[in-house]
């Protein structure tokens, strides 16, 4: 808020003297009315749902179960399963398809958008 009330002092000094030192073509009201604007608007902007926030939710990783067919990815799966933060799950449900593999092709797997899919034309789903 500092910042904020020296700008606005700034602002404010060169409305009265901006002319003496050759800054007179300086729109200085404008400035200080887009400041008010800003202020008057952040609610209401602060209110619009953002992408991050609808990707808070957990990722679901229930379709994972059966591609999980060795220690190591039983492993990360439990880990995913334990995660709280979506972020942190996410990480590991990554690792987890990353190690894993195709069902029918024993090829690697890749996930788009929740789908899981291979080479060969199989697909799943994390739900």
């Amino acid at each position: 808020i500092d910042i904020v009330i020296g700008f606005l002092v700034l602002e404010t000094a060169l409305s009265f003297f901006g002319g003496f030192v050759g800054l007179a073509n300086i729109a200085w009201e404008a400035h200080v009315v887009a400041m008010i604007f800003g202020f008057a608007a952040a609610p209401l902007v602060m209110r619009i749902p953002s992408r991050a926030g609808r990707k808070s939710r957990l990722a679901p990783v229930t379709g994972l179960d059966a591609l999980a067919t060795t220690a190591e990815l039983q492993t990360i799966l439990t880990e995913a399963m334990a995660s709280d933060l979506p972020e942190v799950r996410e990480a590991w449900i990554e690792k987890f398809v990353a190690k894993a593999r195709c069902p029918q092709c024993g090829g690697p797997i890749r996930m788009r958008l929740g789908r899981l899919s291979s080479d060969c034309g199989w697909r799943g789903r994390t739900r």
